[in-house]
C-alpha cells in the first residue's frame, strides 16, 4: 500500500478559538484479492465469441461451419464459462435466428452449464478524498464553556482495477457504492460548567447504492427511471441498483465529575450517561450491512 496526505491548519484571524483544517489524502494498494462479477464474465464471454465468429467469417467460413468448441477444452469463449455441447434443439434455434437475421448471424453455442468467479491476486485500488474540520471554542459564557466541532469527509475517487490474464483490465467504480458515500460527517456541540458536562452530536451518511438489490435496464425504463434506482457505469457497462437514501442520526450524553474531596469510591470518579440514536430513527432499508 502507498498513501500520501497534505493538509493545512488555519487559526482564523479575528475570531479567537476558531480553527479550520483541510487534508487531502490518497491511498493506492496493489496485489489485492479481487474477482470478476457474473455480469462481467458473461460480457467477456459474449465479446470473445463474437470476435471469433467475425474472424472466421472474414476468413470465408460459413456460419454453420464455425465451431465455438462448446462442451470441449477448445472453447472459444471466456475460460471461466463452461458450456454444454449444442443439442439438436440448439442448432435448430440458431439456424432459425440466422435465417431471420442475415446481417447479424451467430455461430451455434451450447447452453451455459456453469461459471467460475475465482479470486485473483491481480487487483489494485485507488481512493482519494478531502477531510475538512472545524473547531470553535466559544468565549466563556455565563452558562459555561461551549465547544463546536465538525468533521467532514468528501470522497473524490474510489475504484478497483482487476487484471485477469484472460481479459482486458476491468475497472470497478466504487463511488457511492456499498457504503462508500461521497459525503459523510459528524458535528458535536459540547458544554461544560463546573463538574457537569453534556454533548449533542449528529452523524450524517450520504446516499449509497445497494449492490445486493439490482434490476435491469428494461425494468428501470418501464418504471419511468425512478429516483430510488441508480444508473451506474462500472466495469465497462451500466448497472441498475437500489439507492439507499442518506441518513442523519443524533447522539446525546450528560456527565458529572465528582471532585477529589468526595467521599469513598466516588472520589475522582466520572459518570456519563449516553443515548445513541436519540430520535430512535430506523436505518435506511438495505439488503446489506453498511453504514
Amino acid at each position: 500500500s502507498k498513501g500520501k496526505t497534505a493538509g493545512i491548519v488555519l487559526d482564523v484571524p479575528g475570531v479567537k478559538g476558531l480553527s479550520l483544517t483541510a487534508d487531502y489524502w490518497q491511498i493506492r494498494r496493489t496485489n489485492l484479492l479481487g474477482q470478476r462479477s457474473t455480469d462481467q464474465i458473461f460480457t467477456s464471454d459474449t465479446a470473445k465469441l463474437q470476435s471469433y465468429v467475425k474472424e472466421q467469417l472474414a476468413a470465408g467460413k460459413a456460419i454453420g461451419a464455425i465451431d465455438l468448441g462448446s462442451g470441449t477444452a477448445d472453447y472459444k469463449g471466456d475460460p471461466d464459462i463452461t458450456r454444454l455441447a449444442p443439442t439438436t434443439a440448439d442448432i435448430a434455434a440458431f439456424a432459425a435466428y440466422n435465417a431471420a437475421n442475415p446481417g447479424n448471424q451467430q455461430a451455434v453455442a451450447g447452453r451455459i452449464f456453469s461459471n467460475n468467479t475465482p479470486f485473483l491476486n491481480l487487483a489494485s485500488s485507488h481512493d482519494e478524498g478531502v477531510d475538512l474540520g472545524l473547531n470553535y471554542v466559544l468565549p466563556k459564557l455565563p452558562i459555561g464553556n461551549i465547544t463546536l466541532t465538525s468533521d467532514w469527509s468528501y470522497l473524490t475517487a474510489s475504484e478497483t482495477t482487476s487484471l485477469p490474464s484472460n481479459v482486458p483490465p476491468i475497472t470497478t467504480n466504487n463511488m457511492n457504492v456499498g457504503g462508500a458515500s461521497r459525503w459523510r460527517g459528524t458535528s458535536v456541540i459540547s458544554w461544560r460548567r463546573g463538574d457537569w458536562s453534556a454533548a449533542l452530536g449528529t452523524y450524517y451518511v450520504g446516499s449509497s447504492q445497494d449492490t445486493g438489490a439490482t434490476t435491469t435496464a428494461a425494468v428501470y425504463e418501464s418504471l419511468g427511471r425512478p429516483a430510488y434506482i441508480a444508473k451506474h457505469f462500472t466495469g465497462g457497462t451500466y448497472v441498475y441498483r437500489y439507492l439507499v437514501h442518506d441518513s442523519v442520526s443524533f447522539n446525546a450524553s450528560v456527565g458529572y465529575r465528582f471532585a477529589a474531596g468526595a467521599s469513598g469510591w466516588l472520589r475522582d470518579t466520572r459518570i456519563r450517561l449516553g443515548v445513541i440514536n436519540l430520535a430512535n430513527k430506523a436505518p435506511p432499508l438495505t439488503s446489506g450491512q453498511f453504514a
